[in-house]
């Protein structure tokens, strides 16, 4: 690394310059908002995040601003300009350069979509057409507000139908126009739910069913905005999930699943035959559902020890009442956070296996009442961890 040479040979202040561009490009630049790329609290629950605004002084803007002003890289100016934005040097001039770096970066993306299509240029479209847009806002600059306005409904209509992103770019910037009702009137939405609908019957028709899901929604709330009523969306998403129960029925707990929310939208509707056929099938979908497990050990000897010593300790220098004091106020009982996050941690990299069978919570009645994927994994296996060491 550049930094890491120029400190060995005692370069110290390009070093420190190499060091300031290293916290530039780790913001994560996010819907016009700028963020730390890493979180975390320390032994005495201070936050610490890095890259931080607290971490730049005088000299750092100096520098900012000379690489913003001389740099001629569009992708450069954008992310010193929306930094600058952000900063104590925070002047509109480096908002309208940010907007107008973003608008001039989305042609380029464009053109590269329109050439590798299957390349994912479009959410890099997606982003900078999101960033000017929330800066624009931030600024209350009017006129850009109207060039990306006109460029949002642009690109919903008109966007590179070879696209790999075309779907999330439509969906996206509908939900965002969905959002904001001071910018986007009723009149920006005219036409735009019979696009949905469209689009929703196209991926039905190909077995897409949650990508169906998702336009129909949106259709859904299009027209709640311009009052009107034109399509009965909620047999169309009942349709999707019952196609996506029918999809599914090797895998009878996904199944089930797909089969309860589809009576949900048909009860919503009224329509009792789809309701009786369903559970019908969601009894016999049940009465085939065999939960598999696996187990693992956790060594909890030293744990045992420790707690031996202790409450023999406790019971031998004290009276009822002292030990019933102590064990409803002492806060040492209790285990640290960060002990059962290290435990998680080193639980998933010893059993890898639990990162791909994620658990389902189930009601009393055996039905699926949560699924816990994603990031929720290792705070479920925190909690468990708490319950056990408790």
């Amino acid at each position: 690394m550049l930094r890491d040479k120029l400190s060995k040979d005692e370069n110290l202040s390009d070093a420190e310059k190499a060091q300031w561009e290293i916290d530039f490009f780790n913001f994560v630049i996010r819907d016009g908002e700028i963020n730390p790329s890493f979180q975390s609290t320390d032994d005495k629950g201070h936050v610490i995040e890095y890259p931080h605004f607290d971490r730049f002084n005088d000299q750092t803007y100096e520098y900012l601003i000379n690489r913003f002003n001389y740099t001629d890289n569009i992708f450069l100016k954008a992310r010193y300009a929306h930094i600058l934005w952000f900063s104590p040097e925070k002047n509109g001039k480096y908002a309208k350069s940010a907007i107008d770096s973003y608008l001039k970066l989305i042609e380029i993306y464009e053109e590269n979509d329109r050439t590798e299509p299957n390349e994912h240029y479009g959410m890099s479209v997606l982003s900078g057409i999101r960033n000017a847009y929330y800066i624009a806002r931030q600024a209350n600059d009017s006129n850009r507000i109207g060039i990306i306005k006109d460029k949002i409904k642009g690109m919903i209509y008109y966007y590179n139908d070879k696209s790999i992103s075309l779907l999330t770019i439509r969906s996206d910037l509908m939900e965002l126009m969905l959002e904001d009702k001071k910018i986007f009137g009723r009149s920006d939405f005219v036409d735009l739910n019979s696009l949905c609908i469209r689009i929703a019957n196209s991926l039905f028709q190909s077995g897409n069913g949650f990508r169906a899901i998702s336009f129909f929604e949106i259709g859904e709330r299009i027209e709640e905005r311009l009052k009107i009523r034109s399509h009965d969306y909620r047999t169309s998403i009942g349709e999707c999930y019952e196609m996506m129960m029918e999809q599914n029925e090797k895998e009878p707990l996904i199944s089930i699943h797909h089969c309860q929310s589809a009576i949900e939208y048909y009860k919503k509707v009224k329509n009792n035959k789809k309701i009786e056929q369903l559970e019908f099938r969601y009894k016999e979908l049940k009465d085939s559902l065999k939960l598999e497990s696996f187990k693992y050990q956790i060594d909890l000897t030293e744990s045992i020890k420790k707690c031996k010593l202790l409450s023999e300790e406790i019971v031998n220098n004290n009276s009822s009442g002292n030990i019933i004091c102590y064990l409803a106020l002492n806060k040492g009982l209790l285990p640290k956070y960060k002990d059962m996050e290290v435990q998680a941690e080193q639980q998933f990299k010893d059993h890898p296996l639990q990162r791909i069978f994620l658990p389902v919570i189930l009601d009393q009645n055996a039905h699926p009442a949560q699924k816990i994927s994603g990031e929720n994994a290792k705070f479920y296996k925190i909690i468990e961890n708490y319950k056990t060491f408790l």
